[in-house]
C-alpha cells in the first residue's frame, strides 16, 4: 500500500507538470508582449516586423551584391537557412547563412548560434553567417569552435545602406533595423 500510494503521488505530480508545461505561455514572449503594451501606452509607435518574403529577397539580394552565390537554400518556421559560396580570394569557400526573421522576444538567444556552430561544423563550412533585424545575444558564449558573423539589426542596416541603398527605404518602416 505505501508503494501504491508513492507511485500515484508521482504519477498525479508528472502530470501536473507535463499540463503546466504544455498550457503556460512562454515567457519570453510574454515579456515582449508586456513591454510592447506599455511602449504603446507611453505614446511611442510601435512596427511592425518585416514580412517574410521582403526580408528573404533582402537577404538574398544582400549576399548575391557581396558575390556570394546561393547553392542551397530551405525555409522553416520563420528562418532560412543557406548554402552559400564565394569565389573571392581572400575569402573563398563555403558559408553557412542562417537568417532568423521572427524569434519570440525580438532577441536572438545563444541555442541559435550554437545551431549555426553546429550546422557549420557538421557541413565543413569555411564560416557560419547570423542574420537578423533583430539584436542578439552572445553573452556567455566566449570562444567558439568556428568563425561565426554575428549580424544583429544595426549592422543589417549597415550592409543594406552600404550594398543595396534602394532597399533602405523600404526597411525603416519595419522594426528592428
Amino acid at each position: 500500500m505505501f508503494f501504491v500510494t508513492i507511485f500515484l503521488g508521482l504519477f498525479l505530480g508528472s502530470v501536473v507538470i507535463i499540463l503546466i508545461a504544455r498550457y503556460s505561455p512562454d515567457a519570453a514572449e510574454s515579456r515582449a508582449q508586456a513591454a510592447r503594451r506599455q511602449q504603446e501606452h507611453s505614446g511611442i509607435v510601435l512596427l511592425p516586423s518585416i514580412p517574410f518574403d521582403e526580408f528573404r529577397e533582402i537577404i538574398v539580394d544582400l549576399l548575391d551584391v557581396m558575390e556570394f552565390r546561393i547553392t542551397f537554400e530551405y525555409n522553416h518556421d520563420h528562418r532560412l537557412t543557406m548554402i552559400a559560396r564565394t569565389s573571392n580570394p581572400l575569402s573563398h569557400g563555403k558559408f553557412i547563412v542562417h537568417a532568423i526573421h521572427q524569434i519570440s522576444g525580438d532577441i536572438v538567444d545563444q541555442t541559435d548560434i550554437l545551431q549555426l556552430q553546429d550546422s557549420v561544423k557538421a557541413d565543413r563550412a569555411q564560416k557560419g553567417i547570423l542574420l537578423t533585424p533583430y539584436q542578439i545575444n552572445a553573452n556567455g558564449l566566449g570562444n567558439l569552435d568556428v568563425s561565426l558573423e554575428l549580424i544583429d539589426g544595426k549592422k543589417l542596416r549597415t550592409l543594406v545602406s552600404e550594398h543595396i541603398p534602394h532597399k533602405l527605404e523600404s526597411i525603416n518602416a519595419y522594426r528592428g533595423f
